[in-house]
């Protein structure tokens, strides 16, 4: 059984708004895909009132279809949030979709996992941070042989992105990059897995605190 919805509660993942990256339980009143956490982020609001949002319309408008048993919900998986604007670290349940790749060697086929950008706010790069026993030299291997990703906008040093006061506080002032915007992280069993897994916060959050701090 799925947890109660409890915007409060850190440790139980949440719906975000596709605008804010807010906790929320309202859906798209036509398609019932995409997640808003006001009236002021759905669509007519958006498209209407605040015409500096309107990109985000369009890339929705597209797939906004009504709601039918042909056009399922989203796949998501639980991922810890470092958000650069708040305290502590919260649970939120990411979108994600399946990109078919071909093997040039093979020509097979596979369907490789991926966050869907379209669905979530934030900017994040193509090529996520490896968190693990191949990322620090002499590091032992992390339980169950898994490793974390986090992914992060790569520009975040000269963009001019807000410090992560999030990564702050969890390392005690400590971390040793100058992290920054937010920050969402994702298991995976390993490198050659082409799915991610949901992250568990009590057994991920100190894996994260000892990374960002060494």
């Amino acid at each position: 059984m799925a947890p109660k919805a409890d915007l409060n509660n850190p440790t139980i993942p949440q719906y975000i708004c596709m605008v804010c990256g807010l906790p929320t339980t309202t859906r798209c009143s036509q398609c019932k895909r995409v997640m808003y956490c006001s009236a002021a982020h759905s669509k007519r609001e958006t498209r209407e009132a605040h015409p500096h949002l309107r990109q985000d319309w369009q890339r929705h408008k597209a797939e906004c279809h009504p709601s039918t048993s042909a056009n399922p919900p989203l796949e998501t998986r639980n991922a810890i949030l470092l958000a650069h604007n708040e305290n502590r670290p919260r649970m939120i349940k990411l979108p994600v979709k399946h990109n078919p790749v071909s093997d040039i060697f093979s020509g097979e086929t596979a369907m490789y996992e991926v966050p869907d950008k379209a669905r979530h706010p934030w900017k994040t790069t193509d090529h996520p941070e490896w968190i693990g026993r191949l990322v620090r030299h002499g590091s032992r291997p992390l339980p169950g042989n898994r490793l974390l990703v986090a992914f992060i906008n790569d520009n975040f040093c000269n963009d001019g992105s807000a410090r992560n006061r999030c990564v702050e506080n969890l390392t005690g002032g400590m971390a040793e990059r100058p992290w920054a915007d937010h920050i969402f992280v994702l298991r995976m069993g390993n490198l050659h897995d082409t799915d991610f897994q949901d992250a568990i916060m009590e057994e991920d959050l100190p894996i994260l605190r000892s990374y960002m701090s060494s």
